[in-house]
């Protein structure tokens, strides 16, 4: 049973962030559709997005990423701190927090996304969400950029490949 998150960056000494994109969770299935995903069906995932812990004197906290071509944006599920709004028109999707300095943490941000692969996609791993980008200002300011997520990223209790287009 792995619930840990793909991707975790620290930035500098002053604040964590994990990216995270789930199928299964906890021994809880939180997505649905086809694993591995298969050429014109949707499979949804959920992505989680958290800030652990922070040590740096922030007064905002914006983190953003924007979908590739044949995923989308399905719903929020969960936003703990903060909002997240998602641009039809850039695809992009942004976490921001105004008023860091308050805020509890560890707090999290979550929400579906699906992804329908085309024919040209079978037998390779799809990026589910490109590159998230952390920037945290206020007495400094950091920003950090992590790596895309692609289908083959993906946590599940599965043991068989779920990352290869079918």
């Amino acid at each position: 049973q792995q619930v840990s998150s793909p991707i975790m960056l620290t930035i500098g000494e002053s604040i964590s962030f994990n990216n995270g994109i789930y199928w299964d969770l906890g021994g809880r299935r939180v997505g649905s559709g086809l694993l591995p995903p298969h050429v014109g069906e949707e499979t949804e995932y959920l992505v989680i997005w958290s800030l652990p812990q922070s040590t740096g004197n922030f007064d905002s906290i914006m983190i953003s990423a924007s979908l590739p071509p044949q995923v989308d944006f399905v719903s929020e599920m969960d936003t703990q701190e903060g909002n997240l709004e998602f641009d039809i028109e850039t695809r992009s999707i942004t976490w921001s927090i105004e008023d860091f300095t308050n805020t509890i943490l560890p707090v999290t941000s979550s929400f579906l996304v699906k992804l329908t692969p085309e024919e040209d996609n079978l037998g390779q791993a799809m990026t589910i969400l490109n590159t998230s980008t952390v920037n945290a200002s206020g007495m400094e300011e950091v920003i950090v950029t992590s790596k895309a997520i692609k289908t083959s990223d993906v946590v599940s209790d599965s043991s068989s490949p779920i990352g290869i287009v079918e």
